[in-house]
């Protein structure tokens, strides 16, 4: 997958996950212990004024802030077109995710099936700061039973995604059945050149969740953020989502 990219790739996150750096959003929300937030995040650095809508989804908790304290923090530096998780969290809690590199989520003791088809889903909070172009958000399944899903979250006023949410891999495997994997699922977005203010806009912060499921040791997933006019994306804008159809009898999907 990506096998342009790959030979370039300075990423790899898994020894991000094996420190047990990886936590449920929720936990890393209410990890907080300074509220009052660094400058960067208030009113004086605004870039830009909104009032976002509540973004809700089956795959990502209800409520992610303790107080309302704490949620004006976080879209304080949203405003700011600052790094919430980097700021105010703390930069070893922050992936370092760049584009045009691939970053690889593996479970590391992520936690098995349990009953009623119920999955053990960990967040991942993504802000990763872009100039303004036209970019794809690539999400592929590797390997083993495994599910991801990406969900565009509170971002600058000036990108626009063209659809809310993408997944690779299967939330159910019944092999030889029918329930193959997505091996692939893409996100088009854009970095306007100017916020609704008039004002320029030099970088804007872009934030997803990865909402993951991992249900064994050799599961994995790839994630990417590419520029829409690299080598790479060609294959991604031709087709934006592909469904596996066959496993061989090594047990690949195709």
């Amino acid at each position: 997958m990506f096998k342009k990219i790959k030979k370039d790739v300075i990423i790899m996150l898994k020894l991000f996950f094996k420190k047990g750096l990886l936590v449920f959003i929720c936990l890393i929300f209410n990890s907080l212990v300074l509220l009052g937030g660094p400058e960067k995040c208030s009113p004086s650095n605004y870039k830009f004024d909104k009032n976002y809508t509540k973004i809700s989804h089956s795959l990502l908790p209800n409520d992610i802030w303790r107080n309302e304290h704490e949620k004006q923090l976080f879209f304080g530096c949203v405003k700011s077109e600052e790094k919430f998780v980097k700021e105010i969290i703390g930069e070893d809690k922050s992936v370092p995710l760049q584009k045009n590199t691939v970053s690889n989520f593996g479970p590391d003791g992520v936690g098995t099936l349990t009953p009623q088809n119920i999955r053990n889903l960990h967040i991942v909070p993504i802000e990763i700061r872009l100039t303004p172009g036209e970019y794809i958000a690539i999400v592929e399944y590797t390997n083993g039973i495994s599910y991801m899903g990406v969900i565009p979250y509170y971002s600058s006023e000036s990108v626009e995604f063209e659809k809310e949410y993408a997944f690779a891999g299967s939330w159910d495997f019944r092999y030889g059945v029918g329930f193959f994997p997505r091996l692939w699922d893409t996100i088009k977005f854009k970095v306007k050149p100017k916020y609704s203010n008039g004002k320029t806009v030099s970088s804007a912060i872009v934030r997803f969740m990865l909402s993951s499921a991992y249900m064994e040791a050799i599961s994995s997933t790839d994630f990417a953020i590419i520029d829409a006019n690299h080598p790479v994306a060609k294959k991604y804008i031709v087709t934006p989502y592909k469904d596996a159809t066959q496993i061989t009898k090594t047990g690949i999907f195709q």
